[in-house]
Formats: structure tokens, C-alpha cells, sequence
């Protein structure tokens, strides 16, 4: 009997599909009901947008140079040297990228990485109105700074369907958010 081995495809996302992967999963867990529990949504959507954000973050600071995706730039392209924090790729992004960052965008992504570490290694307490409010505004986040600073719509794909539409009805604060860049958007 002989055995025909198909070839196996490599598996590969570059950073932005990557981001853009994982915000679907954020998007995807926020508008399907059926995934698990509300709060376990919530709790993984964080951990997914986080995710995204930080690969965005990383993808602008590639398109600078590659080296400062990593920490310690020397050790580039090192798999196993460890990549830039958020906060040193927004400090990167500010100083040698002329990325402006809002007062009220470094509290959201300052409380995003509070939430996710208290998810990824230790515990993890919040009202379901805190959570909501902190997907709202990582996804606002990552959808604006992927359309301005990297020219990449990553809301496209949701608006095909009725996913935008749950999107907007779940999460308020998103909502408001989306209503005020909406025109920014489409400039």
C-alpha cells in the first residue's frame, strides 16, 4: 500500500496580518454570543486587541528600520533576543518616527497593558462595563493607527457583514469613538 504524503503549507503572518488576525479573533469574540461565557470573551478579547496593537506598534517601527523592533537593536534579526516592549516602541515611534500619541490614547494603551499582564500572569478582576471600555478603545486604537500611520484599513472585512453593526451595539464605548474618527476615516 503506498502512502501519498501531501506537501504541507508553511504557516506565515508578517506582522500587520498578524495584527490583523488577532484583532479579527478581538472582533470575533466581542459580536459571536455563542464563544463561551461574556466575561471569557471579554478576557480574551483584551488579551487579542493588546495583541494587535503591539504588532502595529512593531510593523510602524519595521517600516522605519527592522532593527528597532527589537529591545536591543544590535541583537536584530534574533529570534531569540527579545522584540521592543510597547512601551519602548511607542517611546521609539514619538522620538525617531514623529508619531504623535493623545494623552487619552497612552492612558488606554497604558491600561490595555496593565489588563492583559494581569490576565497573562497573575489574576484578573474588572466590571464588565471596565472591559467593554478598554476593547472599545484598543479597537478604535488599532483601527485609526492602521489607517494613519500605516495606510491599512483594518475595519474593511467587519463592514461586509453585520459584524460592524454588533460591534457598535456592544461596546459603547467603541461606538463613540468610531462616530468621532468616522470622518477622519474617510478623509
Amino acid at each position: 500500500m503506498e502512502v501519498t504524503v501531501k506537501a504541507l503549507k508553511n504557516i506565515e503572518f508578517d506582522l500587520l496580518n498578524n495584527a490583523k488576525d488577532s484583532l479579527r479573533q478581538a472582533v470575533e469574540l466581542i459580536a459571536t454570543k455563542e464563544i463561551g461565557s461574556a466575561h471569557a470573551r471579554l478576557k480574551h478579547a483584551i488579551t487579542a486587541s493588546a495583541h494587535c496593537i503591539e504588532l502595529l506598534l512593531k510593523e510602524r517601527l519595521r517600516r522605519i528600520n527592522p532593527a528597532f523592533v527589537w529591545e536591543n537593536v544590535d541583537k536584530y534579526p534574533s529570534l531569540e533576543a527579545r522584540t521592543a516592549t510597547v512601551d519602548t516602541a511607542i517611546s521609539r515611534l514619538k522620538s525617531i518616527g514623529s508619531v504623535r500619541f493623545s494623552a487619552n490614547d497612552e492612558r488606554s494603551l497604558k491600561s490595555l497593558r496593565t489588563t492583559r499582564n494581569a490576565i497573562e500572569h497573575y489574576e484578573w478582576r474588572a466590571s464588565e462595563m471596565e472591559a467593554k471600555i478598554i476593547v472599545g478603545h484598543a479597537l478604535s486604537f488599532a483601527i485609526v493607527f492602521a489607517h494613519d500611520e500605516l495606510a491599512f484599513d483594518l475595519s474593511g472585512e467587519f463592514k461586509s457583514d453585520d459584524t460592524w453593526a454588533m460591534l457598535l451595539n456592544e461596546l459603547d464605548e467603541f461606538a463613540k469613538e468610531t462616530l468621532i474618527y468616522s470622518h477622519h476615516l474617510v478623509a
